[in-house]
């Protein structure tokens, strides 16, 4: 599938298809269910161990505890790490970084807290935001990045 991205020749190198022609579809896919697997898999941890711990009556408290898991370890994983990193463990795991589509070089981590909000209100109105445009980073092969 053909990709036709806007180029922007303000940085040393433009970023579209001729700069990172690695197909990177399927890899980003895989690397998005491991990072929201282990998200979700640490809300579930919480969740067991609320229920575990509190009485029954309090059943809302432990879901409110493994939902704020699941957004706190969301956010850490996804600004954080990958503001030093520049890779989620699941990006890391398949071979894939992110970069600022603007001029390709490593996202800020304003920028990134800027998109995990727009991210979380997008998944909150069921609506994809788009990788590469409205400032959000773009996802390409490690291998093809040469800063």
């Amino acid at each position: 599938m053909s990709e036709a991205w806007t180029l922007d020749a303000r940085g040393p190198v433009p970023v579209g298809p001729e700069r990172y022609p690695s197909p990177r579809r399927l890899r980003r896919t895989l690397a998005f269910v491991i990072d929201a697997g282990l998200h979700l898999g640490a809300a579930v941890l919480a969740d067991s161990v609320g229920g575990a711990v509190l009485p029954p009556e309090d059943s809302m408290v432990a879901l409110a505890v493994a939902v704020g898991t699941w957004m706190l370890l969301s956010f850490v994983h996804r600004t954080v790490v990958q503001s030093i990193y520049h890779v989620t463990l699941g990006k890391w795991l398949l071979g894939l970084c992110v970069i600022r589509p603007a001029d390709g070089r490593w996202p800020t981590f304003g920028a990134l807290v800027r998109c995990w909000v727009l991210g979380f209100a997008a998944f909150l109105f069921q609506d994809t935001p788009t990788e590469g445009k409205d400032g959000f980073p773009l996802v390409v092969r490690r291998r093809d990045v040469h800063q």
